[in-house]
């Protein structure tokens, strides 16, 4: 269903219009945006937010569903992996692990989107985050899950200051997905490194289906256990 550009932005309020860039999927050469997520949603549905996670000098006032055109910006939009890995604890309701080590990688096709600037988001240019929102007839979004990201291994290097967080992940998917602004996957499974504040492009391994799947059961057992995204063969980068 089409909807006006007008008719968008009279649900965003105006503060927000005039610190962001209205997106549509003509303006990125892209119909779809990518969020991860480390709890499934029923019926692959997202729904906007308030975020509780957001940093403290982000805006934190339009519910929205966060969001980047790859999954290296998805990666910097989260931030904290390796903490999710190192903190890793336990839920004192369910008894479980908070983290199972990994993340659902969904793909949202996207009508109209928002990319805040740096009085919004302050490390935009590093995530490319984009909002989906609500508006007129759309409370949420139909998602599609194209995968699972999960991490192999954290590896910490010393420096003179800060030390740096180097995480190895394995990422599987069954369609074609954007990794960085330049390089795209189509299906397959893939392993590579992030180091937070250093990487700029993703620099992907392809990997058999059986050693994903190994490395899975043994870091990754209780993400999705039960419904493993089966790749017949990798057609390459």
């Amino acid at each position: 269903m089409f909807t006006n550009k007008d008719d968008y932005l009279k649900y965003i309020p105006k503060y927000i219009q005039d610190n962001s860039t209205l997106i549509t999927p003509e303006s990125i050469n892209q119909n779809y945006l990518i969020h991860l997520s480390n709890i499934k949603h029923k019926d692959d549905i997202l729904i906007p937010n308030v975020s509780r996670r957001a940093a403290l000098v982000e805006d934190n006032t339009l519910a929205r569903v966060h969001t980047s055109t790859d999954i290296l910006g998805c990666l910097y939009g989260i931030a904290i992996t390796h903490l999710n890995v190192i903190n890793n604890h336990i839920n004192k309701n369910t008894n479980k692990l908070v983290f199972n080590n990994g993340y659902y990688v969904y793909k949202i096709p996207f009508e109209y989107a928002l990319r805040p600037n740096t009085k919004l988001v302050f490390d935009v240019e590093q995530s490319n985050e984009m909002w989906l929102t609500r508006y007129e007839n759309v409370d949420n979004y139909k998602a599609q899950l194209v995968g699972h990201l999960i991490i192999d291994h954290v590896s910490v290097i010393p420096t003179d200051s800060s030390p740096l967080f180097t995480t190895s992940f394995l990422l599987n998917t069954n369609d074609t997905i954007k990794l960085d602004s330049i390089k795209e996957i189509d299906k397959g499974n893939i392993e590579f490194d992030f180091t937070i504040g250093v990487t700029k492009q993703l620099d992907p391994v392809k990997i058999r289906q059986y050693d994903y799947e190994g490395k899975k059961q043994l870091h990754a057992s209780m993400l999705s256990i039960n419904d493993n995204i089966n790749i017949p063969f990798f057609k390459g980068l």
